[in-house]
């Protein structure tokens, strides 16, 4: 992509997701490798006596990752040097965990895998604008493995820029090679998903050439954005009054998935036991009902997927209204 699309695409990302000083790159894994080794390498944290507070929920290989490159804790202590704040399902933390971070000069890794837009509220950005902060696209969009990065660090940006810029040709055929392929094979679930996990392998590894995954986002992300916001809008209108949640507060919420909690065990079981015979789509996850890192809360949660994929949203939505 030739630099005046690659500025043209910059601020779209920042007038409709809220992104600023960004960099794509293959992955949300490869951007938290990435931002660790920077501040490792500029003695901003010390591997064998500084930990990161992390929350005690997150996807196994997230731990992994990090334990790479830093000690892990779920509780705050003296070796505490950054806070990882994860937006659990794209739900924003609450902003104590930012003051508590400034108050105690730590620095804070977002973690915005889950998140697509960082505006809420008519259009302020309440996440996302922290020391650094890291994406993963391919959750919300079919674009095979991207990701990428955000930072108000001016010599981490560049040295990124200089890592993509001195990448590998070779690598940039193949990824091309995998991508179309396994668009040719997309009916076959198992040989795509297969062709997908041979492409994902190479997320520890920055690309220049990532034009086709990052105008495949590009073309699908203001339809995708409108979509899950106008799903919240319309999740939040119908069951507000029985089952309201606090991130109902938000007028605008572009999430991965839309956690609620039914205290009420009868009715509970009663949704899941309806959403099973309707062979509807939802999973019960645990999920920080305070989001809240330094306080956390953790209830057994029904998910609903809102994305585009789910062609049944409406109907599980007139149900909840029925059954609540």
């Amino acid at each position: 992509m030739d630099q005046t699309n690659t500025q043209k695409l910059f601020l779209e990302l920042k007038s409709n997701i809220g992104f600023q000083n960004f960099r794509f790159l293959m992955s949300g894994k490869l951007a938290a490798s990435l931002i660790l080794r920077y501040l490792i390498k500029k003695n901003n944290i010390n591997p064998k006596l500084n930990e990161i507070l992390v929350p005690k929920f997150m996807g196994f290989w997230v731990y992994s990752n990090i334990q790479q490159n830093i000690q892990l804790s779920t509780g705050w202590s003296k070796f505490t040097k950054i806070i990882w704040l994860y937006h659990q399902f794209g739900i924003p933390q609450n902003y104590k965990v930012k003051k508590f971070a400034d108050d105690n000069n730590l620095l804070i890794i977002e973690d915005c895998a889950h998140v697509l837009s960082a505006k809420f509220n008519n259009g302020k950005s309440d996440i996302c604008n922290s020391d650094f902060s890291l994406f993963s696209f391919s959750k919300f969009i079919d674009c095979s493995p991207l990701g990428g990065l955000q930072s108000s660090d001016e010599d981490f940006l560049k040295i990124i820029d200089d890592e993509i810029n001195q990448s590998s040709k070779l690598q940039s055929v193949i990824i091309n090679i995998l991508i179309k392929i396994s668009k040719l094979f997309k009916s076959n679930k198992l040989l795509h998903d297969k062709l997908y996990s041979v492409n994902y392998s190479l997320w520890n590894f920055p690309s220049k050439n990532l034009n086709n995954k990052i105008n495949f986002f590009k073309e699908n992300m203001k339809a995708e954005i409108k979509k899950r916001n106008e799903k919240f809008l319309l999740f939040k209108s119908e069951t507000k009054e029985k089952i309201y949640q606090d991130y109902f507060n938000y007028n605008e919420l572009v999430c991965q998935k839309l956690p609620f909690v039914i205290n009420n065990e009868k009715v509970r079981k009663n949704i899941i036991d309806k959403f099973e015979y309707y062979k509807f789509p939802y999973e019960i996850l645990t999920y920080d009902i305070n989001r809240n890192l330094l306080d956390p809360k953790f209830e057994k949660t029904i998910i609903l997927d809102h994305s585009s994929n789910n062609k049944f949203f409406d109907e599980q939505i007139e149900l909840l209204r029925k059954l609540i």
